[in-house]
């Protein structure tokens, strides 16, 4: 019941912005059960949103989930046309597909960049080259940071099927 309510929450609030990524947070009439945006700080794609390719790249690599590689297709188009035109994803992109941010996320391409690795592998690629250039003496980018550095380990294992095993373990266990 979660896994399919997760679904239909996500496929719900894919029509709630102009470029159909999620958005940070959404919120939940409980009178109603309604879904609508909040604020215009919290109804943009960024830090906490970007994590749902993530997962939804996990549960379809691990699982074989078709409602994920659905749900990819569907939302994964804007960040394409993005990255065709412009090499790079703002660190904060609005509900209308403006960039918010003139810096780019290594986070955000960590965690987007195994959702497109089936649907345009060229720029899964160009996003890990990006990542893997600032990796040093086992750091990415700012050695501070542990939201960076584990968001470039979950992003690369994922791309390059580290988890695996993790899967085998699993499906051996039942």
């Amino acid at each position: 019941e979660l896994i399919d309510s997760s679904y239909s929450l996500l496929d719900a609030t894919t029509g709630l912005t102009k470029t159909r990524l999620p958005a940070d947070w959404v919120v939940l009439d409980l009178r109603t059960g309604s879904i609508r945006l909040g604020n215009d700080k919290d109804s943009v794609f960024s830090y906490d949103a970007f994590r749902v390719f993530w997962r939804i790249a996990l549960d379809a690599r691990l699982f074989g989930e078709p409602r994920a590689e659905k749900y990819l297709r569907r939302t994964s188009s804007w960040l394409i046309q993005e990255w065709q035109k412009r090499g790079k994803l703002p660190a904060v992109i609005s509900k209308v597909g403006e960039g918010r941010a003139k810096y780019e996320s290594p986070e955000m391409l960590a965690g987007v960049m195994p959702a497109l690795q089936n649907l345009k592998p060229e720029i899964a690629s160009a996003m890990e080259g990006r990542l893997q250039a600032s990796f040093r003496d086992g750091i990415w980018f700012d050695r501070q940071s542990y939201y960076i550095q584990n968001w470039a380990w979950f992003g690369t294992a994922l791309l390059q099927n580290y988890l695996l095993p993790f899967k085998q373990s699993r499906l051996n266990s039942h």
